[in-house]
């Protein structure tokens, strides 16, 4: 354990606001078995990429280094990708 964790404080429990959109975020991964960033944001967060980060801590999604955890899928102009992140099957 390091010095520094015991002058940090903990983080703050997550808002009402914060547990709805994660729960719907998970239905959705649990019934397409993948989602991307645009799709959280519709899904009601502004921060798509910290809740990306906040379920790869929770086991929902694989880690960011994994190759089999995303897949990279053209934009629908073509000009780019996208990554579509893949669910673990953590219920």
């Amino acid at each position: 354990m390091r010095i520094l964790s015991f002058f940090r404080p903990n983080p703050p429990e997550p808002t009402q606001h914060q547990l709805n959109v994660q729960a719907r975020v998970v239905e959705y991964l649990k019934k397409h078995g993948g989602i991307d960033a645009r799709t959280v944001q519709t899904l009601g967060t502004t921060s798509a990429h910290k809740l990306l980060s906040r379920l790869r801590d929770k086991g929902y999604l694989h880690p960011a280094n994994d190759p089999r955890g995303f897949v990279s899928l053209p934009n629908a102009s073509g000009q780019g990708c996208y990554r579509w992140h893949r669910w673990t099957g953590k219920q």
